[in-house]
């Protein structure tokens, strides 16, 4: 795994423990859908007045019929999964104003984008 993070992100009203769990599912999720290991790469970037994290990975890209589906409770495409840990992260980044998608990642792959609003602590 890599992590381009960015060091204007600084520190921001959330709940640390909510958005580790949003991070854990997203990098859960990632390496477990990608064969042999795959790439996972985790950044962190500001514009737009947001904060915006990306967890994109090189596993098989998410049909676009299947992106609406993967936030909804007991959707899964994993042979045992709960279909929980997206419907959860996704409530957990909407209780902080933001939002979370999936998206195709140029070159192959998936990109879960978190966008936040970069209200800076202060």
């Amino acid at each position: 795994m890599t992590a381009e993070l960015d060091d204007a992100v600084g520190r921001r009203y959330v709940d640390g423990k909510q958005l580790r769990q949003v991070l854990i599912n997203l990098v859960q999720n990632a390496y477990q859908a990608q064969p042999n290991g795959g790439e996972t790469v985790v950044s962190t970037r500001v514009g737009e007045g947001k904060v915006f994290i990306d967890v994109a990975d090189r596993a098989p890209v998410v049909p676009p019929a299947d992106r609406d589906k993967l936030f909804m409770p007991f959707f899964t495409t994993k042979d045992g999964g709960s279909g929980l840990g997206l419907t959860i992260s996704q409530r957990i980044v909407e209780a902080h104003g933001g939002t979370i998608q999936c998206l195709p990642r140029p070159g192959g792959g998936n990109r879960f984008v978190v966008e936040l609003p970069a209200e800076a602590e202060g």
